[in-house]
């Protein structure tokens, strides 16, 4: 969650940075929250605010709000060459899982991972 801290200026200046500082052929794993999980109504999902948010453990953090699209985009426009967008989902073997943890993840996609390469 530290990269949602970050303004839409300061995110795709990280991005920039990351391209720079990486040799040819260097790769870069980005995890977020996935976004679709981060608004309370689906309806705001396009409203790209900054705010805050709660975390599991209670504490009140920054949150700049990005879209899917937001964060491929960031990467492409950085230099990186997408590879592959995951949506983790839950293993196959936690399906009979009864619990209210079980539930709440398999609600929807938890994270967003984006694996990108530099060819540059």
């Amino acid at each position: 969650m530290v990269l949602d801290y970050l303004d839409n200026k300061s995110f795709q200046g990280f991005l920039e940075n990351c391209f720079k500082w990486l040799k040819k052929d260097g790769q870069i794993l980005l995890v977020f929250p996935h976004p679709v999980r981060m608004v309370a109504d689906l309806s705001k999902y396009f409203m790209r605010v900054a705010g805050t948010n709660r975390t599991p453990w209670g504490e009140m953090v920054p949150y700049n709000h990005r879209t899917v699209g937001d964060y491929i985009n960031g990467v492409i426009k950085a230099g990186f060459e997408i590879k592959e967008v995951i949506e983790p989902e839950l293993p196959k073997e936690s399906i009979n899982d009864d619990s209210d943890a079980y539930k709440r993840y398999s609600a929807g996609p938890m994270r967003l991972a984006i694996y990108a390469v530099k060819n540059g």
